[in-house]
């Protein structure tokens, strides 16, 4: 997996960081990875005018196409894709 190098991080940066990995119980790397994820998530959402659940169905292939070249099916890219969506559920919703 491909490593990067982050320099100059402010102090106040680095320690809020730390909070918040310890105060999930996440290292301090998985705690940047999933900033960086979660902010990524949200820039594209905002400034490409998409919403994560409404992709396009070009673009949500493209991607599973991707995700498949490591797991091992007898069925074509669509089938699984069908049966992935058949048994998505709603979800629930969460007060915290």
């Amino acid at each position: 997996m491909p490593s990067l190098t982050i320099r100059d991080i402010p102090s106040d940066t680095l320690n809020k960081i730390k909070i918040l990995s310890k105060t999930e119980r996440r290292s301090t790397n998985s705690e940047i990875l999933l900033i960086i994820e979660n902010g990524l998530k949200h820039y594209i959402c905002e400034n490409a005018g998409v919403n994560e659940r409404n992709i396009s169905k070009e673009s949500q292939l493209e991607i599973w196409t991707m995700l498949l070249d490591g797991w091992e099916d007898d069925r074509k890219t669509e089938a699984i894709i069908d049966d992935i969506y058949a048994k998505r559920s709603v979800g629930r919703n969460i007060e915290l």
